[in-house]
């Protein structure tokens, strides 16, 4: 688990890698409500924030009730607009993967979750 920052009943999650890689975060299934958003970078200090030019991010999730990722709805992210898609349900662990990404070297995944 790559828990960064934890505040009343929200936890908020990160990993970050190169373009091209995989992520995956495992998450607390009992905080059910989740945001996940991606930001792009050209530096692997994560610190110049880029706009990438091309390219897409499928998220999955691995449900409680089942051994399988499955996709989330609105889980295919254009990397040209800045986007944050939410959901609901007992997840362990989400993952995104990058496929053709133009004009960053790095990524990152975070998730925030809470009770409500």
């Amino acid at each position: 688990m790559s828990l960064i920052s934890k505040k009343g009943f929200t936890k908020l999650y990160a990993a970050s890698g190169e373009v091209g890689s995989t992520l995956e975060l495992s998450l607390d299934w009992d905080f059910a409500h989740a945001f996940v958003g991606i930001d792009f970078y050209s530096d692997a200090g994560l610190t110049t924030l880029v706009e990438p030019t091309a390219g897409t991010v499928t998220l999955t999730a691995l449900p409680v009730v089942c051994s399988k990722y499955q996709e989330l709805q609105n889980g295919k992210i254009a990397a040209v607009v800045r986007n944050v898609i939410d959901f609901a349900g007992n997840v362990t662990s989400i993952k995104a993967v990058p496929l053709g990404i133009v004009g960053a070297t790095h990524y990152q995944l975070k998730v925030s979750t809470n009770r409500s």
